[in-house]
């Protein structure tokens, strides 16, 4: 029953992998004609209520499944996980009429990789279809790495440490190119801190939708040096509910082929476009200060990464503003107990050069080279940059 899927060239792809539509009649009638009418190829869909069994046959020799989930009916959730469990390999994209953080999340802990509204929409359907199965010819070991940073509050000092960390790898491996990508996008600082006046934004690259290529990729990253390049958060603050996940998942997934490295600045405040581009890094580097206030947060910010099966390995910790007294209220032993996790650099704190260097949008290491802040970073640098990896590009 299940039919071929083929986009020609003419029409945006030249993909082919098998796919099938389950969703009660309602939703999948009117989508039949439109997809016939747009793409002039079928899809294999069978109507079934949202807790009806999906018919072995239907799943035999299918590259990805779009099912109906309702989140009140715990039979309709349990399907998943045995489709799961029958079929490890399938890609699936669940559909549902209400969507929120929460069903989001536990979804994605039963196995789903993408979610689309109910009714269908036929234009996000399809873009949703076609950048999922292009990992069937497009693996992870086609993507170079990608760290994500953590801001564990605001004004932690996150952003200081990425700008400062993308240029001391760039330094110790100067034979990669390495792309800071700000996605702080009502406060993001990485242009003025790299002295860039960028006219385009990563805002701009996600609204390009399908038009973005590489060319505008190129284009809109920025040079600080020969091999550093940087993607700005917008000027003016952008609503963060206007993102769109599918195709910021797009854009990463671009950058991370035509660099060697890519390190995202992530927003301090969750949403669910910036938990999917955490979840997409290899590792993320959390930046806490020796607060209470900021190691309840970081508490919160790592339940919610574990509650999204994110390994807790490929988290680590970074303490910024470390100073060196005699009575400390937290020390970076007791972070490290506290969070249940490795502390791998503490950043002492930098009284004098730091504010003033990034005032003229220049890095530390270009004011002052043996600062014990540069001294750390380059440290965190051989933590992180890829030793032994081969440029992707």
């Amino acid at each position: 029953m299940t039919n071929q899927l083929t986009i020609s060239k003419e029409q945006g792809s030249s993909l082919a992998f098998s796919t099938t539509i389950v969703a009660s009649s309602s939703y999948v009638e009117p989508l039949h004609g439109q997809m016939m009418d747009r793409f002039g190829r079928e899809f294999a869909i069978c109507p079934l209520a949202p807790a009806s069994p999906i018919p072995a046959g239907e799943l035999a020799n299918v590259d990805l499944l779009v099912v109906e989930i309702n989140p009140n009916e715990p039979e309709s959730l349990a399907r998943i996980s045995r489709i799961k469990q029958d079929r490890p390999d399938i890609l699936l994209i669940a559909a549902i009429n209400e969507m929120d953080v929460a069903t989001v999340r536990t979804l994605i802990r039963r196995g789903v990789n993408d979610v689309v509204s109910l009714p269908f929409d036929t234009e996000e359907l399809f873009a949703s279809i076609m950048d999922l199965g292009s990992t069937r010819t497009h693996t992870d070991a086609d993507l170079c790495p990608m760290i994500g940073v953590l801001h564990s509050s605001g004004g932690c000092g996150a952003t200081t440490i990425a700008t400062h960390l993308v240029a001391a790898m760039a330094d110790a491996r100067p034979d990669l190119r390495y792309c800071i990508i700000d996605l702080d996008l009502q406060f993001g600082e990485v242009a003025s801190l790299f002295g860039l006046d960028p006219v385009t934004n990563v805002v701009d690259l996600i609204s390009a939708g399908d038009r973005l290529d590489r060319d505008i990729l190129r284009d809109s990253a920025l040079a600080f040096g020969p091999n550093v390049f940087a993607i700005s958060a917008p000027s003016d603050i952008t609503p963060p509910e206007m993102v769109d996940t599918d195709r910021l998942l797009r854009l990463l997934t671009m950058a991370r082929k035509e660099f060697d490295f890519v390190l995202l600045d992530l927003p301090s405040d969750w949403t669910s476009w910036a938990l999917s581009a955490a979840c997409s890094c290899d590792q993320l580097l959390m930046v806490v200060e020796q607060t209470i206030r900021c190691l309840r947060r970081t508490k919160k910010s790592l339940g919610l990464l574990e509650s999204v099966e994110f390994a807790p390995a490929d988290v680590k910790i970074v303490v910024n503003r470390v100073e060196k007294r005699m009575f400390k209220v937290i020390g970076t032993d007791e972070v490290s107990d506290t969070l249940h996790r490795e502390v791998i650099a503490s950043i002492p704190l930098q009284k004098s050069n730091l504010q003033t260097a990034q005032d003229e949008a220049m890095l530390l290491g270009q004011v002052d080279s043996r600062a014990p802040f540069v001294r750390a970073i380059e440290s965190l640098a051989a933590e992180f940059f890829p030793k032994d990896h081969e440029a992707c590009s």
